[in-house]
């Protein structure tokens, strides 16, 4: 069984419903126009339920965190609290001042920015009209003052061809290095039709990834370049010695074992990717209760240490000793949030190396 920590030392922390884009891949988009954000004293009274349960690690996300106007008050009152900050953002707020103002904060965490195409054409295609400069801008600013930076990248139908161009343009940027991720089309599965990845795209695409790590070396990361690094794995093993690995278990990263995320409004969810599985309310009982008493959150705990011997089709899958399963959130939409215990079949390597093997 895997070990579940007393209560969650990283949390996701999204102070907003609200952004200043409106992304094709965000799997984050607000549904109700209806829904409001919390004011600053409610927002006190979740960082302390998160002092009490001594969460260490606080990413501040949304939406995008920076169009809060007090976002700077709820940093310092964070910080009376000594948490570690990091930050997720679009990077088109961020002017010189704020980015001084960052730096004087200490966020000790990575800063993230979103950053998905080198050239205005690809981005703005994602991410909107008027939306290039000003990112380009505020991920400059950022660098100017913060070194701490993480620029990562949603592999797509869009950018796939693209790959080397924008690992050259964020290292002409001074970025520290560059995440390339999957793209997880989640709940909004209908409006990504044309920008995910067939079978063959994916692939090229994991091939470049694994050219691009040979030339960049550790410049290169992410769940993206971990599939591709396991692509390779299952390509360059015979069959039989396959056959000898142990089937692993659906489990993929520390969702709701050593880290959880909060919406909002107050609720809190495994992770960021699973906004709408809510195993709980700040506002009704403390974090440490939630953490170890959860129902649904224990439910979630159960199907990530199942073996791939019971699942279908994977246990009768040859490369159940190399995957994982896929990601519990996409398993999660992919059902119609109605299951935990299918496979991800989106990054599913046996559709993958079918699909290759017919070309």
């Amino acid at each position: 069984m895997r070990k579940i920590l007393s209560s969650p030392i990283w949390v996701d922390f999204c102070i907003t419903w609200f952004c200043n884009m409106k992304c094709k891949h965000c799997f984050a988009k607000l549904k109700n126009t209806n829904i409001k954000d919390l004011p600053f004293k409610d927002l006190k009274i979740i960082i302390k339920r998160l002092y009490e349960a001594k969460v260490f690690f606080i990413i501040l996300t949304g939406g995008e965190p920076l169009i809060r106007e007090d976002f700077f008050s709820i940093v310092d009152y964070l910080k009376k609290f000594h948490f570690h900050l990091g930050l997720n953002t679009n990077a088109t707020l961020i002017t010189e001042d704020i980015s001084k103002k960052i730096k004087d904060k200490g966020f000790k965490l990575r800063i993230s920015v979103s950053f998905d195409g080198s050239d205005k054409e690809t981005y703005e295609a994602l991410r909107g009209e008027n939306t290039y400069s000003k990112a380009i801008k505020g991920i400059e600013n950022l660098i100017k003052y913060n070194k701490n930076i993480r620029l990562f990248t949603v592999v797509n139908r869009l950018n796939y061809n693209k790959l080397e161009d924008i690992v050259k343009f964020a290292k002409s940027l001074k970025a520290p290095y560059i995440e390339f991720n999957n793209l997880r089309t989640l709940e909004n599965k209908t409006c990504f039709k044309d920008i995910s990845l067939n079978p063959s795209q994916k692939i090229e695409s994991l091939e470049k990834i694994l050219e691009l790590k040979d030339k960049y070396k550790n410049y290169i990361r992410g769940s993206f370049l971990h599939m591709a690094e396991m692509y390779k794995k299952i390509i360059t093993t015979t069959k039989r010695e396959l056959s000898k690995l142990k089937p692993k278990f659906l489990q993929n990263c520390d969702a709701g074992f050593g880290m959880a995320a909060i919406r909002a409004d107050g609720k809190i969810t495994p992770c960021y990717a699973m906004l709408d599985y809510v195993v709980g309310d700040l506002f009704k009982e403390n974090l440490k209760n939630i953490w170890q008493n959860s129902i649904p959150l224990k439910n979630f705990r159960k199907i990530q240490n199942i073996n791939l011997l019971k699942i279908e089709p994977c246990k009768k899958c040859l490369y159940k000793g190399v995957c994982n399963g896929g990601c519990r959130a996409s398993a999660y939409y992919e059902s119609k949030k109605k299951k935990l215990n299918i496979p991800d079949f989106e990054n599913c390597y046996l559709y993958l190396i079918n699909a290759k093997n017919k070309k």
